[in-house]
């Protein structure tokens, strides 16, 4: 099978059965789910399947604000109740020029000026 062919059923499966994509990974033995979660936001029904919701910036700007602060990223996401990955990403921006809300760009938050 090749790798086009793979993909696609791999989407194909998830998007045919009520499998998780962790119980797709598991069942065909491939990708990753990371992979898999890749390929399903390229395709156009995942983005109708499984709406993200945002973050509050509140949150993202707390999250920056406790890790400035000297916590540990994951000890900041347990308690913000969010990904470890998701708090790296905002310290991340943060770093690159400030935090402004991530996906908008437009609005800041109390800790964007300060020790950077």
């Amino acid at each position: 099978m090749s790798g086009r062919e793979e993909r696609e059923r791999a989407v194909e499966l998830y998007f045919s059965t009520p499998m998780s994509t962790k119980q797709v990974v598991e069942h065909l033995g491939y990708p990753t789910r990371q992979c898999l979660e890749r390929w399903l936001r390229d395709d156009p029904r995942y983005a109708d399947a499984v709406p993200k919701p945002p973050i509050p910036l509140e949150t993202r700007c707390r999250a920056v604000e406790l890790c400035l602060s000297g916590m540990q990223q994951k000890q900041v996401a347990t308690e913000l109740g969010v990904s470890a990955g998701a708090v790296h990403h905002w310290m991340r921006l943060y770093r690159a020029g400030g935090m402004a809300a991530p996906e908008t760009g437009t609005e800041g938050c109390h800790a964007a000026g300060r020790n950077r």
